[in-house]
């Protein structure tokens, strides 16, 4: 039996051509009149308006109301990734879904419902100031068409960008590249200093906030945030004590850690990212018989379903996932350009 060889017809191939346009994001809610689409595809107004018919049927744009444009449903803005590798790099401390409501695993979900395959790599991001050399290597294993870096550090976001490879950064060290790079986040500073205030209103002025990705730059914020809010209440050797590097991620060594700033500090308050710090400060405090809330509150930057567990349960603030999967989700939906920097707000978690 012979194949048969399928030609299209002119109003078929329009309308994979408009269908193409809107995967790529030139137009976002509404699609032009047929008389646009005839001119700007050099065919007869005929044939534009059989090419709307048949996206309609395929179910990419709405029905006909007189006198209105065909609105682009939702599920015709989902592009089409057609097995496209994403590599979703992250430090080896740092498990997926870490920041916020999972907001990486919505991402991911994103990538895989449009058709494409996703792995996920770990590294010493915080440890290795000079990537280079890991990043050709990376390249060269896992052949990415796409990296989503979770707060990645300056180093490793510059020596992707060199590889001219699309990027979307959730959270991470993005000064002076936020126009060169496709992300979401929040504002540290200002976050910051909303919540110490809120907490010093409640009486409070020993709050240790430990960072365990060595970041300088990102401590340095944070003792810009407690100099303003606590000047004249706490000296500079505090404020220091207050914001501890806990570099090794090693179970049995924070427990060494928590030791000497609770010596030096004696919070009434700790500040964590993420639920695996939480986990060990509840043994901590289990260990010498530190009662939470009653003596210790802790507060946790980052969403964890898991720590609803705990009880009593840490404070937990949470970063809107749904709103960073929807700009990631655009990134997709435009052949993934470079469309800058979102911020947003953490909010309290709601039961």
């Amino acid at each position: 039996m012979r194949n048969r060889i399928e030609h299209k017809s002119v109003v078929e191939l329009l309308a994979d051509k408009i269908a193409d346009g809107i995967h790529d994001g030139v137009w976002n809610d509404k699609l032009p009149g047929y008389r646009v689409l005839a001119e700007k595809y050099a065919v007869s107004g005929d044939s534009a308006a059989k090419a709307i018919q048949l996206l309609e049927c395929r179910g990419l744009v709405s029905a006909h109301e007189r006198g209105r444009p065909r609105r682009i449903l939702s599920e015709a803005k989902q592009v089409k990734l057609k097995k496209k590798r994403l590599i979703v790099l992250s430090g080896k401390h740092i498990g997926i879904g870490a920041l916020g409501n999972n907001t990486c695993l919505l991402m991911i979900e994103e990538w895989v419902a449009a058709g494409g395959v996703v792995e996920q790599v770990q590294v010493g991001m915080s440890r290795v100031n000079k990537p280079k050399a890991m990043i050709k290597e990376i390249i060269k294993k896992h052949r990415p068409d796409a990296l989503l870096i979770y707060v990645g550090s300056k180093a490793w976001i510059h020596g992707f960008l060199e590889e001219d490879i699309p990027i979307y950064c959730l959270g991470g060290e993005l000064w002076k590249v936020m126009d060169l790079v496709t992300g979401s986040g929040y504002a540290i500073m200002p976050m910051l200093i909303d919540l110490l205030s809120d907490l010093k209103a409640e009486g409070h002025t020993r709050i240790l906030l430990p960072d365990s990705m060595g970041r300088m730059q990102l401590r340095e914020n944070r003792i810009m945030a407690y100099e303003e809010v606590f000047e004249g209440i706490l000296s500079e050797e505090m404020i220091s004590q207050s914001n501890p590097i806990f570099q090794e991620n090693v179970p049995a060594v924070w427990q060494d850690y928590w030791e000497r700033s609770f010596q030096e500090v004696k919070p009434s308050v700790v500040i964590l990212n993420s639920a695996h710090e939480v986990l060990s400060l509840y043994s901590f405090c289990r260990m010498k018989n530190i009662q939470i809330p009653n003596q210790l509150k802790v507060v946790c930057l980052a969403y964890s379903a898991d720590l609803e567990w705990l009880l009593p349960s840490p404070v937990q603030l949470e970063f809107p996932a749904e709103k960073a999967a929807r700009h990631f989700r655009k990134w997709m939906n435009s052949g993934m350009v470079t469309l800058g920097y979102k911020e947003f707000s953490l909010v309290p978690h709601s039961e």
